[in-house]
């Protein structure tokens, strides 16, 4: 596949997004772009204040993901755990409509563009799943989310995927083991290897 190739992972919290964007980037010898949610200020408030400090978290992940794109050069290739304009998914969620214009207005007012992956690599569980991962996991930031938030994520990020209209690989990561089976990733890898572009470099499992 070309040296270029810019992939992003995506999927509801607790799929396993970052573990594989870790694993194709060092295979593929490409830059790795992470999430930052540990640095959003207001994520754990969200989770946890009533009302929600729903705009200033969106647009906290806005201006940290257009800044992310900003440092990078993707003639290096890039594998990321996130979608670029993955606010597409979150803000209709959490924000009234008055909110989500405002929104839309400072994506625009920025230009905010990231560009589109040339493959999406969509990582899916059932709800059960992605809720016990996401409680082993332990994070401060989010001791406080609800099933039930988790639950309208998965179903925004299902509805999400069925319009995205690029190049697009399916993954149900409770069949799936990338973690602890190697096989399972080397699976994983020809099929990125079977939809991209020939390169003469190889890559390493």
């Amino acid at each position: 596949m070309t040296a270029d190739v810019h992939i992003a992972v995506e999927g509801p919290m607790g799929a396993g997004k970052t573990g594989l964007a870790q694993r194709l980037s060092a295979s593929l010898g490409t830059r790795l772009l992470l999430e930052q949610p540990a640095e959003n200020p207001f994520l754990a408030d969200f989770y946890t204040r009533s009302p929600h400090p729903a705009l200033a978290t969106e647009i906290s992940f806005l201006l940290q993901r257009h800044a992310q794109w900003r440092s990078i050069s993707l003639h290096q290739g890039v594998v990321s755990d996130f979608y670029g304009a993955k606010g597409e998914i979150f803000a209709p969620l959490t924000l009234p409509p008055a909110e989500l214009t405002l929104y839309r207005q400072v994506v625009q007012a920025i230009d905010s563009r990231p560009p589109t992956p040339d493959l999406l690599i969509f990582l899916h569980a059932p709800l059960d799943t992605l809720w016990a991962r996401v409680q082993r996991r332990h994070a401060s930031y989010e001791a406080r989310l609800r099933y039930d938030y988790l639950r309208q994520v998965s179903a925004a990020y299902a509805q999400w995927r069925a319009q995205y209209p690029g190049l697009c690989l399916d993954f149900a990561t409770d069949q799936v083991d990338f973690v602890a089976d190697p096989s399972h990733y080397k699976q994983i890898l020809t099929c990125v290897s079977d939809v991209l572009p020939t390169r003469n470099e190889t890559p390493s499992p």
